[in-house]
């Protein structure tokens, strides 16, 4: 069973389909006026377009590089959305948007409106007064937008009385707003202007901003993007543009709301006209009151809303939907010698603007504005243009084939000959190339066909006759840049406001007051390198320095090497976002005991040992920010929210070790009602007893036992399974499943002499003992028997009571023992002697313990060659039994009777369902053979799916 599956609830009150911007804005407002909301995304982050990627130590943009929206002024829904949020966001001010090279001209498009009045003035001299004409008429337009505070909305998004408030309020403002909805800036152009090449100006201006020419996009659109530069300016995010969808996940998080990601939608639910939920890939149902899509509405009508609950002319409509072009992109690294002193970090080519002014190359270079985003001497740089050519898509065969490699790289060669112009020599320059089509946008952001932007209808200027929020379907809305608001970050942010006040009304929800606060958390500043070393990783800046080394690898090797399949990539994404609370409830959605884990799990056996970063210098310190996050945010707002009001069936948890913790743990959150059994009298099982304190020192563990128990588990100790209860005894009392979590409690003693002499004691006494207080007296000698990490931690303690020489006797070789290399090594470092290659004989000594008996294991070399020094006969002391751990005898005696167990006394369970031979009763951890402590939480969580699952199938 894949432990990545995600542990949710059968019913949210809104479930959000994809997170992108305008996705991820209606999640929040909606998370933050009190709604139980969830956000499936099908990719491996937050954000679509407005997202950034990683190759090495570059740092990439996916789309949107020059943000609108955070000013102080004109059409501001980022800052104003921000504020609301109370979220904080760093921006560097842009005095130019970008640099466009039209034809043999230049032009830098201002802040400043009258410094770049001049400078278009300036190109075309003759065309003044036409060209102030039409953006008088623009700025008439633009006022009306803010004055009805945003695009005009479809009518099913507002209220009768809302419009005609409006109306008498700014009647002529809403006059324009209704004439122009539909016309195109080519008409409003031709009506002041004739040259065809500022005609062809605006085209090439309209199709970056916008990602459509002047006859094929709105007026109100060109006013937003024409306009507002002036009025509310451009930014760029400190960080990439990653940290916007950061902010907002952020924002989520922090009110309730829950984000899966790598999880995909087949399909919205709809019953009676009504969306009632969705159905994931694999075929789990998710019930809601309502769903909001944020992602395409092509893919919403033609394949997420079966055909027979839309209308004929939906259909109709949605297939004659015409998308824009689609993105090819070129990422370069390129030395800091290379980019001229004089480049803008946005850059906009238009070699023929008499021909083709819509054919345009953009270049992007983001380490200019923020350093930190590259190497230092390096430069991270982005070229993107539109291609409207056929290419394969992710499903189809000739999409990895050679033929289509060779024809991207082909195409890139000879973009990077034009971008010659502005960047000579940048092909030969390049120290990393990456060459990207249509196909793999569509891949990474979801947009069909990778298009530059969202489907416009046929015949209208975009957005145009674009759903709303509110569609046919009762329940249903929608959110983002398909929608009539238009492309942009700024305005899907407007599209996500306006779908969760949508939602709101229909829920009978009162929606929030969005006003200006006094201070606002949106910041305008400079980046700097940091000059603090992120190597210790010791505290919350540490552990923010060492996330920014994440390569955030999109096929997560990390994450499928951690045995309870903790989302690593996303849970460092949101440290590097100063969102420890949130990094922490992410790792507790896999792994209750995130920090214990992050202490002593072998890390660099498994997740470390996968990591990329290795290939550049050193792994990522996976472990240690685990700890770190999880230890910051110990308390509720670091853990998933609990489920309240009626629980469901009642299950049994025998063993309230890591495997017991975890399956309890998950089970409750999936509205069970779970009580654990403890033999003993304190939760916690083998790690809370026997390993040492300089491994797992503090109260980590007994405070993450305790949080986790306190999501509505109840706790029985002091009472023995197969003695004091027993599996017919909890069917008796109404339980419908059981877990075996029982653990190994005893050490497995072996059939040599001497074993009974004085002196010789198993490893667990010897360390529940320590772990108590107990003083126990050793002798200089001692001999530790095992090669696993409870011998190494024996041998250790050994040496920390006051024993002068302890040696670790095992039969293998050093290669072959089971302890994790690191920690061989570090307890060679401290002085513990091993004495590999060698079987034992017996023990010897009259009274008590006096030396081990041993001799050379046949076909084993001794590593390394100083063990042959070591005699066959070893004199020590003491003498402990480290070995393999097995059942206790009453419970391996009463279980002998009950389920198929394998031949080493461990339980028998299916590999899959973790199901014993009994139906209904269910095994993890160490009694099923497991020997680590991440394992038997990632088994516990298996269980937990496993018996959901069967209790659902059970008949009533």
């Amino acid at each position: 069973m894949s432990t990545n599956e995600p542990i949710l609830k059968d019913g949210y009150e809104v479930i959000v389909v994809g997170a992108g911007i305008g996705g991820l804005s209606t999640a929040a407002v909606l998370a933050g006026s009190g709604l139980e909301v969830l956000v499936v995304e099908q990719s491996h982050a937050p954000g679509g377009c407005c997202s950034s990627f990683k190759a090495g130590d570059f740092t990439f943009d996916m789309a949107a590089s020059i943000l609108s929206g955070f000013g102080e002024a004109g059409f501001h829904i980022l800052r104003t959305l921000f504020d609301y949020l109370n979220q904080q966001v760093e921006l560097i001010p842009l005095d130019s948007a970008y640099r466009m090279y039209f034809g043999d001209q230049s032009i830098d498009f201002r802040a400043d409106r009258q410094a770049f009045s001049a400078d278009v003035n300036a190109i075309f001299p003759q065309q003044a007064g036409s060209i102030l004409s039409f953006t008088r008429e623009l700025d008439h337009v633009y006022q009306a937008i803010l004055n009805a505070s945003g695009p005009p909305r479809p009518p099913r998004d507002e209220s009768t009385s809302h419009k005609w408030g409006l109306l008498a309020r700014h009647p002529l403002g809403m006059m324009r707003l209704s004439r122009y909805r539909r016309t195109s800036t080519e008409k409003l152009l031709l009506r002041y202007i004739d040259n065809p090449l500022v005609l062809a100006f605006f085209e090439a201006d309209l199709v970056y901003s916008t990602g459509y020419g002047i006859r094929d996009v709105s007026v109100i659109q060109a006013a937003l993007s024409i306009i507002d530069r002036h009025v509310g300016g451009a930014h760029y995010p400190i960080g990439s543009s990653q940290q916007i969808p950061d902010r907002l996940e952020k924002s989520i998080v922090s009110y309730g709301g829950h984000i899966v990601f790598r999880t995909p939608v087949e399909e919205i639910i709809v019953e009676e006209r009504r969306a009632a939920g969705v159905r994931l890939a694999g075929g789990r149902v998710l019930r809601s009151r309502a769903v909001v899509s944020g992602i395409s509405v092509c893919n919403v009508f033609r394949h997420l809303v079966a055909s027979e609950h839309l209308r004929p002319e939906t259909v109709q409509w949605a297939d004659s939907l015409q998308p824009a072009p689609g993105v090819f992109t070129i990422d370069l690294g390129v030395p800091e010698a290379a980019i001229p002193n004089d480049l803008q970090p946005d850059t906009v080519l238009i070699d023929n603007p008499e021909r083709d002014p819509g054919d345009f190359i953009a270049i992007s270079v983001p380490s200019l504005l923020d350093p930190n985003l590259s190497p230092e001497g390096y430069h991270s740089v982005s070229i993107r243009l539109a291609d409207p050519g056929t290419r394969p898509s992710p499903g189809d065969p000739e999409y990895d084939s050679g033929a289509n490699s060779r024809l991207e790289e082909e195409k890139a060669n000879s973009v990077l000959s034009r971008v010659e112009r502005v960047i000579p020599g940048i092909g030969d320059a390049a120290t990393g190339r990456s060459v990207a089509g249509p196909a793999a946008f569509e891949r990474r952001t979801g947009r069909p066909g990778g298009a530059l932007a969202g489907p416009r209808v046929d015949g209208l200027p975009a957005p145009s006759g674009l759903p709303g929020a509110v569609t046919g379907i009762r329940g249903l809305f929608l959110a983002g840049d398909s929608t009539s608001y238009g492309r942009g970050v700024a305005l899907a942010a407007a599209s996500g406001v306006n779908c969760a006040l949508a939602t709101l009304r229909y829920l009978g929800v009162r929606p929030p007051k969005f006003h200006e606060t006094e201070v606002s958390p949106v910041l305008e500043t400079v980046p700097v390198r940091p000059r603090v070393s992120g190597e210790a990783v010791v505290d919350t800046i540490s552990g923010v320095l060492e996330s920014h080394r994440c390569l955030r690898c999109t096929d997560a090797p990390c994450m499928r090497a951690c045995p309870a399949g903790v989302d690593i990539p996303n849970f460092i994404r949101r440290v590097g976002a100063a969102d420890f609370a949130g990094a922490a409830r992410l790792i507790r959605e896999a792994n209750p005991l995130g920090e214990t884990c992050g202490l002593i799990c072998p890390a660099e056996e498994l997740c470390q040992a996968k990591c990329r970063r290795a290939d550049l210098d050193t792994p990522l310190k996976i472990a240690r920010l685990e700890a770190l996050v999880c230890g910051s945010a110990p308390g509720p707002e670091g853990w998933p929210e609990p489920v309240e009001g009626e629980r469901r069936e009642k299950i049994a948890v025998i063993g309230s070790g890591p495997a017991g913790v975890s399956c309890a743990y998950f089970l409750s959150l999936l509205g069970h009602n779970v009580e654990i059994f403890e033999a003993g009298v304190d939760s916690g099982g083998l790690p809370a007893n026997a390993i040492p304190e300089f491994r797992l020192g503090g109260q980590a563990l007994l405070r993450e036992v305790e949080c986790a128990l306190s999501s509505g588990i109840e706790f029985r100790g002091n009472t023995r399974f197969g003695l004091d209860i027993n599996l017919d005894s909890l069917w008796r009392e109404g339980f419908k499943a059981v877990f075996l979590g029982t653990g190994l409690q005893a050490v497995r003693m072996p059939d040599i002499r001497g074993i009974d002499l004085p002196g010789v004691i198993d490893a667990l006494s010897f360390l529940f003992s320590a772990r108590r207080k107990v003083t126990r007296e050793l002798t200089p000698r001692v001999a530790v028997l095992g090669d696993s990490d409870l011998a190494i931690d024996t041998g250790k303690l050994a040496l920390t009571l006051g024993a002068e020489r302890v040696f670790l006797v095992t039969a293998d070789n050093e290669e072959k023992m089971a302890a994790a290399p690191g920690h061989v090594e570090a307890a060679r470092e401290q002085g513990i002697e091993f004495v590999t290659g060698k079987t034992v004989t017996g023990v010897l000594g009259e009274g008590r313990v006096e030396g081990l008996e041993t001799r050379p294991t046949g076909g084993w070399a001794q590593t390394p060659a100083t063990d042959n020094d070591y005699p066959d006969i070893l004199k020590v002391g003491t003498v402990i039994i480290a070995r393999e751990r097995e059942l206790d005898t009453a419970t391996l005696e009463y279980l002998g009777t009950q389920l198929n167990l394998n031949p080493d006394g461990t339980i028998q369970v299916d590999k899959e369902t973790l199901a014993t031979s009994r139906a209904g009763v269910f095994a993890g951890g160490d009694v099923t053979g497991g020997n680590l402590v991440v394992s038997a939480c990632a088994d516990g969580r298996s269980a937990a799916i496993s018996i959901h699952r069967h209790l659902e199938a059970a008949p009533d």
